[in-house]
């Protein structure tokens, strides 16, 4: 049974008939790290940091985004050059764009972390930047950073997910209790009815006004798969030996302490049909 590695947060079941992986047919789910042409894309970090007051009355600026972006270079035998500085944008779910800020006056972190040789990128060294932009929406709970490399080889484009930003979560009674009505399971499979040896893509979508929960599990037949990078987007490969009949993948929301442990959980069932044999 084959997982890609971007999914490498899920245990395997060696002995499931059904088994699950990030996507990589159809839509291509945005994922906090890519790996294309040789090169690792990854966003490590994801926070808001607040303007420090040190006594004053009033604090200069607001609340910004810190991001954390490494790019690796993967390839065993190519030297790339740092030529011109990345692009980046960010957008969230709700189609808001955020302007990159200038590092904020209290940030003490370093912003620009350059490899052993660097502008010269040889293999299997990296470089690390903060990026800063401005503060998200409260209700936002998918950000997409957009990565313009400007290096030869690389691709045009790259789309990342940022992970769960860290933030000052509000107090318990700003943060509302999760109804089964919050979570939703969209597939595209309008009827639900797969073939053995089929891969059925599907996403979670929670209530934006939601905290993020703290884990996402999901229950398959004779397995359990537990999500903490909160990736949303999965696929169930069905085997080629699975047997016909009916299939029911059950996804748990999960929140910690903040909310007293709530859960959510709703359910989908796929109908396997009957192996056809080769004429």
């Amino acid at each position: 049974m084959k997982f890609t590695k971007i999914f490498y947060m899920i245990p395997a079941c060696v002995f499931c008939a059904v088994s699950l992986s990030a996507a990589d047919e159809g839509p291509v789910p945005v994922l906090p790290r890519q790996e294309l042409a040789g090169f690792i894309f990854n966003v490590r970090d994801a926070s808001i940091v607040s303007p420090v007051c040190l006594g004053k009355t009033s604090c200069s600026g607001g609340d910004a985004l810190v991001v954390t972006f490494e790019m690796v270079n993967d390839s065993s035998t190519r030297k790339v050059d740092y030529e011109r500085p990345f692009k980046f944008t960010l957008r969230d779910e709700f189609g808001n764009v955020y302007r990159s800020v200038p590092q904020p006056k209290d940030f003490s972190g370093t912003v620009f972390e350059p490899g052993k040789n660097f502008p010269s990128i040889y293999p299997g060294e990296h470089f690390r930047q903060k990026l800063f932009f401005e503060k998200p929406v409260e209700t936002s709970r998918r950000l997409i950073l957009t990565v313009k490399p400007e290096l030869k080889g690389a691709p045009e484009t790259v789309d990342l997910a940022l992970p769960p930003v860290r933030r000052n979560l509000p107090p318990l009674s700003r943060g509302r209790m999760p109804k089964e009505k919050d979570l939703r399971i969209e597939t595209l499979l309008p009827e639900k009815t797969v073939r053995p040896g089929q891969s059925v893509p599907f996403r979670i979508i929670l209530s934006g006004d939601l905290l993020p929960p703290e884990k996402i599990f999901l229950f398959l037949p004779r397995s359990v798969y537990e999500d903490e990078k909160l990736l949303y987007q999965y696929r169930v490969n069905i085997s080629a030996d699975q047997p016909p009949g009916e299939l029911t993948i059950v996804v748990m929301a999960k929140w910690g302490d903040i909310l007293n442990g709530a859960t959510v959980s709703k359910s989908f069932t796929l109908n396997v049909e009957k192996k056809t044999k080769p004429m």
